[in-house]
């Protein structure tokens, strides 16, 4: 994408329909930037999940792009996540889906639509060395809801032009506060703190088993 010229005052924004994603979108809409949403099923069938990331874009005035991402999602961090837990190690699929897909899609994206900046949700912030000219990921003001660490494997093409907006905020309240100021409908949503692809409710092994996989029981060392 090189001879192309992408537009930096447009950023595609990751927008789940949780009120973090929403409140991203209405502080880059506060800084001038045409804002376009875009939104990662990694289920391949979550119409729900498209159904609310719909709801707050169309309240939000923006375009919304959805992407199937199931084969992908499902090929490099749900079987990631089996091999790692069936060899007895606890994995972090965030780490993985980061870099291999969710910042990967928006990058692409981004690029086929000219488009310059993108960003999340996360609660992050990005660090520029005026000598070496690297970039580099820093914790949140925010330390309680710090998502740094899941992101310290991205790489330079992706930290020199992600933004990420609720990284300045210390507390969770100013973030739904931002969401309330302008009626949206999911500014009380309950934070998320599963894994994306499993549901609350479930087991995790109930779910490794149901995709085939053999486990054997073990001593804990």
């Amino acid at each position: 994408m090189e001879n192309i010229k992408l537009d930096k005052n447009k950023i595609l924004l990751g927008l789940s329909g949780g009120v973090d994603s929403t409140a991203a979108a209405l502080l880059l809409k506060e800084k001038g930037f045409e804002v376009t949403g875009y939104y990662f099923d990694v289920l391949g069938n979550n119409e729900q999940g498209k159904a609310e990331a719909q709801a707050v874009a169309d309240q939000l005035g923006i375009e919304l792009i959805c992407e199937d991402v199931s084969a992908e999602f499902s090929q490099k961090v749900i079987g990631n996540f089996c091999s790692e837990y069936l060899c007895g190690r606890t994995p972090n699929p965030c780490v993985v889906c980061n870099p291999w897909i969710k910042f990967r899609k928006l990058a692409e994206t981004a690029d086929r639509l000219g488009i310059y900046h993108i960003a999340t949700g996360h609660y992050c912030r990005i660090a520029h060395d005026e000598e070496t000219g690297a970039y580099y990921v820093r914790r949140a003001a925010n330390e309680a809801k710090d998502q740094s660490y899941m992101l310290y494997r991205l790489g330079q093409d992706v930290l020199s032009r992600v933004i990420f907006p609720l990284g300045e905020f210390c507390d969770k309240e100013e973030i739904r506060d931002i969401a309330r100021e302008k009626s949206l409908k999911n500014a009380e949503k309950k934070d998320s703190q599963e894994i994306c692809f499993i549901d609350p409710t479930d087991n995790y092994i109930e779910y490794i088993k149901r995709l085939g996989f053999d486990t054997e029981p073990g001593n804990f060392v």
